[in-house]
C-alpha cells in the first residue's frame, strides 16, 4: 500500500470516528510533571465562564495556543476556520474535525477547532491526525448548577450515544474498543477532577491499522475534545496514544484558561 492510499485510509477513520457521539475521561495515564505549572484553578474557572460571552470566548480561542504550550509530541496547532471553502471531495471529518453540532445534539452557542500536527517519533506509526476542540454550550442549560448535575447527565447522554452507535456490527474493521469514565480516586492528572470520558477506537481493514483515543472534558460549560489517531501498516497499540490524548486535552484547558484570563482581567490603568 503506498503512503498516499494509507493517509486516505487514516484520514477515512478519522471521518467515519466523526460520524458518531463521541466522549472521553481520565484514566491513570502518565503525564509530563511540569504539565500544569502554575496548576489550573479550575473552580475559578468555572465561575469566570458564568460572566464571559460565549462568541467573544470562541473569538478568543481563534488563536491556538503556540508550540511552547503544546505537549511533547505535538507542534503547529492550526486553526480550522468552518467558513473556509474545502477541497472538492473533501470533508471536515477527513481533516479529523468533528461535526461537533450533529453529534451532540444541546445548545451549542459556539465552537473552535484546531488540527494539531505530531511527531512520530513519539506517537508512533505513519500517519497521525490529531485535534484539539472547544464545544461552547449554552450556559443557560447550566445556571442552576453549572459544575455538576446538567454536565453529569450531558456526559451520560454521551456516554450512551457512543455505545448505541456501536451496538451494530461495522464494516471496514472500525469497532468501539471502551468508554471509560473518569477515576474519582485519581487524583494525578486535572482531568480527574472533571467528569469526562475516554472512547477508544481501532481500523483493521486488512491493510492497514489504525487507533484513536478521544478525551471528552467539561470545564463548566465548555466541552474540550482531544483527537489522536495513528495509522500504520502494522499492528497499532492504542494503548500506547493515551497519554498523549491526555497531555493534550491538559494543555487545551490551561489554553482555555488563559483565554478565560484575558477576557474577564480588567483593563490596566493608564
Amino acid at each position: 500500500m503506498t503512503r498516499f492510499k494509507l493517509l486516505t485510509v487514516m484520514l477515512l477513520a478519522s471521518a467515519v470516528l466523526a460520524a458518531f457521539p463521541i466522549a472521553s475521561t481520565a484514566l491513570s495515564a502518565q503525564v509530563d510533571d511540569d504539565v500544569s505549572d502554575p496548576p489550573v484553578d479550575i473552580e475559578l474557572v468555572e465561575r469566570e465562564l458564568a460572566r464571559v460571552d460565549s462568541i467573544a470566548l470562541a473569538v478568543e480561542l481563534e488563536t491556538p495556543p503556540v508550540d511552547a504550550d503544546l505537549p511533547v509530541g505535538f507542534v503547529e496547532a492550526t486553526f480550522v476556520d468552518p467558513n473556509a471553502e474545502l477541497p472538492p471531495g473533501t470533508t471536515r471529518g477527513q481533516q479529523g474535525v468533528l461535526d461537533l453540532e450533529a453529534l451532540l445534539g444541546v445548545g451549542i452557542d459556539e465552537s473552535v477547532a484546531y488540527t494539531v500536527e505530531g511527531d512520530p517519533a513519539v506517537l508512533g506509526g505513519t500517519v497521525n491526525t490529531s485535534t484539539l476542540s472547544y464545544v461552547i454550550v449554552n450556559p443557560l442549560q447550566f445556571v442552576d448548577d453549572p459544575a455538576t448535575e446538567a454536565i453529569e447527565d450531558l456526559m451520560l447522554d454521551l456516554e450512551k450515544g457512543i455505545e448505541d452507535s456501536f451496538n451494530a456490527e461495522q464494516t471496514g474493521g472500525l469497532r468501539l474498543v471502551d468508554v471509560t469514565q473518569v477515576d474519582d480516586d485519581d487524583d494525578e492528572t486535572l482531568l480527574a477532577e472533571l467528569d469526562g470520558l475516554l472512547a477508544t477506537y481501532t481500523l483493521d481493514d486488512g491493510d492497514v491499522s489504525a487507533a484513536t483515543q478521544l478525551y471528552i472534558v467539561p470545564v463548566g460549560n465548555v466541552l474540550i475534545f482531544s483527537l489522536v489517531t495513528v495509522g500504520d501498516l502494522e499492528p497499532v497499540n492504542e494503548a500506547t496514544l493515551q497519554a498523549p490524548a491526555e497531555n493534550l486535552a491538559l494543555a487545551g484547558i490551561e489554553h482555555l484558561e488563559t483565554a478565560v484570563y484575558a477576557l474577564t482581567q480588567p483593563e490596566p490603568a493608564v
